[in-house]
């Protein structure tokens, strides 16, 4: 903290600065919001050398802009040094802001004149001062500004600020360790199959991208780094250097690029990792927080565990551990115990999600113990503005070189306050880090050769961690989690999940079909996605849509009409298995309404990789019609796999029934035309033999009439 009487004599000079137009325009402030923009923009593109020794020189190089309309006459560009060096990185991060400007001096040979510049034009400034010229005292870092003055009127018109670390004297110094975390993380955008959604990650590895600059770098590096490697990243190289697919517009996969490019950085990799400091990252860096409250915790476990054999099978080496690495470096105390249950013991996490220790300052404290309801866990804390001042890939050359200066003057100011003399940082960037090579490769420089910087491993640093430092961390509010719950894709994501166990159970041997979709699901699961909602959304859906088309692969084959004779019978059914494994599987029949079909139970089918199979199924239909039935398979354990097919099956049994009625009574009735036919013949027959016989009406002139005196041997008393 600047002492109160600092504070007021910068107020003072203020003061007198904008009452005295003609003093000094080093004390002048900046315009404020109320008054015009100023007419010129000053940069500053280089500081040379970035360690300073006492008998070099310092090379400053930069622009000045006109942004007005008009040509602006002669100017002057000067630079200016603060008088004493800075106490704390309070005050650095009030000069960074503007909130402060220390006092400052003019420097000898510290001015170069530039003719005039037509409006919106720019035009190169360079100024080159012996460092002994500029009076340096004490060791420390110093705040440095360069003022661009029109000549014209002496009036101050646009400066840039920036410090210049000052350690002359090597052995007045205690150098502030630094442990650098360097990640190496991207989005897990593969299908199951290997396509990529977008060329993205292929173009990161290609010359001028991301993840091909950080291998670069971090090689360059050497042992001053600690590479945190997601094995997600190497199996995508891998697939990019060779013939690789891109999803194309209408979602057919077309061929990618050329696999050159992935190829070299897996050559560059493979060559390069095996003799650095490597920790290995949960695969495709899980939102280790969401699952958690999703309570898909089981997929963190999966992640982690799988991730130190990866990195071995694909880069040759034995990482040194495996970091959890929340997204966004915080998280709460459920995820932590998950993290601990899959075996990680280190976390890193920013220093705002812890509270701060016992003594109540957190500042100085890179390690901690957390406790969790799995067991403790060891925390590496990051410096936040450390691990921020890094630059990023679409710098301009002024912002890289500000945030150089800015990394080299918190260190520099470490190393020189009382309380943190000698004690370590952690830089830990974004997980999706693209850095700044100007930026970086100054600070690698600086690693190497300033007095008041040096690396240390981070194994080092966990070693010599202080066991009794123990902190809890932040309270999250419900507001936080519930924008980090992520609860409708993981839903859908768990959803896929189970119908992958469903797959995977109708197979002995399920790994080269299963897998692939397993880890494709844990690449929807990635933290990276915070970012990337609805590609994250798309991804899942291919997946999805992949899935559904091997499953359907083992199905039911033909429907249509059976026909059932007497109620009851075989039902025919071929399953087709068009996977290249063999499957075993069961079926179930579902009628609509269920109460009219019985079936028996059958036992699990075994078909084949490539074959169909035929079976029958005993069923019997209760009462008469069709009857739409549902063939479903099933894993061996009844449960469905699968859409079911339909088959519609017609009972024949009262037709049949008619058939047998018809025909008795054909019978019937061929007996009775039978019978009267007999009946009459008996009948013609009879009447043939009463006219053959005597005394009939047929026998006339034979024998006497009844009528004369009766029939012989009658009672001669009755009367017929």
């Amino acid at each position: 903290m600047r002492s109160p009487t600092v504070r007021v004599a910068a107020a003072l000079s203020l003061i007198v600065a904008l009452t005295v137009g003609w003093l000094a325009p080093a004390a002048v402030a900046a315009p404020s919001e109320d008054e015009p923009v100023a007419p010129l923009a000053v940069a500053l593109n280089t500081l040379t050398p970035i360690v300073p020794q006492l008998k070099g020189r310092l090379t400053l190089t930069g622009t000045v802009t006109n942004t007005t309309d008009s040509d602006v006459g002669s100017l002057s560009v000067d630079l200016r040094l603060g008088e004493s060096p800075i106490t704390d990185r309070e005050e650095l991060e009030e000069i960074s802001t503007d909130a402060f400007s220390p006092f400052t001096r003019g420097v000898t040979d510290g001015t170069t004149e530039l003719a005039s510049i037509p409006a919106g034009s720019t035009v190169p400034w360079q100024l080159s001062v012996r460092m002994r010229d500029l009076q340096l005292t004490a060791n420390g870092v110093y705040y440095l500004r360069v003022d661009a003055i029109a000549d014209a009127d002496n009036t101050f018109s646009a400066s840039t600020r920036t410090f210049l670390p000052w350690f002359p004297d090597p052995d007045l110094v205690l150098p502030t360790e630094v442990a650098w975390l360097w990640p190496i993380s991207d989005w897990p955008n593969r299908d199951a199959s290997g396509v990529f959604l977008t060329d993205r990650t292929p173009t990161e590895l290609g010359q001028n991208g991301r993840l091909n600059t950080l291998l670069e770098l971090g090689l360059s590096a050497n042992r001053k780094i600690d590479w945190v490697i997601d094995p997600q990243v190497i199996q995508s190289a891998a697939v990019a250097a060779g013939p690789y697919q891109v999803m194309g517009v209408n979602g057919t996969p077309v061929s990618g690029g050329s696999p050159g490019p992935a190829a070299s950085w897996l050559t560059r990799a493979r060559a390069g990792l095996p003799t650095a400091s490597v920790y290995g990252w949960s695969y495709a860096n899980p939102d280790v927080t969401a699952l958690t409250e999703a309570k898909m915790g089981e997929d963190v476990i999966a992640a982690t565990t799988i991730a130190p054999e990866l990195l071995t099978e694909q880069l040759g080496l034995e990482p040194t551990d495996t970091l959890g690495w929340p997204i966004g470096q915080r998280t709460d105390r459920e995820a932590l115990g998950v993290l601990q249950r899959a075996g990680v013991r280190t976390v890193v996490l920013k220093d705002s999600a812890l509270q701060p220790g016992s003594g109540g300052d957190s500042g100085s404290n890179t390690t901690a113990l957390i406790r969790t309801d799995a067991g403790p866990l060891q925390a590496i804390v990051t410096d936040p503005v450390l691990s921020r001042s890094l630059g990023n890939a679409q710098s301009t050359p002024a912002e890289a070189l500000i945030a150089r200066q800015r990394f080299l003057a918190e260190t520099g100011v470490l190393a020189t306050t009382a309380t943190t003399t000698g004690a370590p940082v952690v830089v830990g960037p974004a997980a999706q880090w693209d850095p700044n090579p100007a930026t970086v490769s100054g600070i690698i420089e600086a690693i190497s050769t300033a007095p008041w910087l040096a690396s240390i491993p981070l194994a080092k640093l966990i070693a010599s961690s202080d066991p009794d430092t123990s902190r809890s961390l932040s309270p999250v509010s419900h507001e936080s989690k519930r924008a980090l719950r992520r609860a409708d894709h993981l839903k859908k994501v768990s959803a896929s999940q189970k119908k992958l166990r469903l797959f995977g159970s109708i197979m002995a041997n399920q790994g080269s079909l299963t897998e692939p979709y397993a880890a494709a699901l844990l690449r929807t699961t990635s933290g990276a996605w915070r970012s990337e909602v609805a590609e994250s959304e798309q991804l899942l859906r291919i997946i999805d849509d992949e899935l559904d088309a091997d499953i359907s692969k083992v199905q039911v084959i033909g429907g249509g009409v059976i026909n059932i004779s007497s109620g009851a019978g075989a039902i025919p059914i071929t399953i087709a298995n068009d996977l290249p494994v063999p499957v075993t599987v069961g079926l179930t029949l579902n009628g609509t309404p269920k109460v009219r079909l019985i079936t028996n139970d059958l036992e699990p089918i075994s078909i084949p990789a490539n074959r169909k199979v035929s079976t029958e199924i005993d069923a019997q239909v209760i009462g008469n019609g069709e009857l739409a039935v549902d063939v479903q398979l099933t894993n061996p354990a009844g449960d469905p796999i699968g859409k079911p097919a339909e088959v519609i099956l017609r009972s024949t049994a009262y037709a049949q029934a008619a058939s047998w009625v018809v025909g008795i009574a054909f019978v019937l009735l061929t007996a009775l035309l039978a019978i009267n036919s007999i009946r009459r013949r008996r009948q013609a027959r009879a009447d043939r033999d009463a006219k053959d016989s005597p005394g009939t009406d047929g026998d006339s002139g034979s024998g006497p009439s009844s009528d004369a005196g009766g029939a012989p041997g009658s009672d001669p008393g009755t009367t017929s």
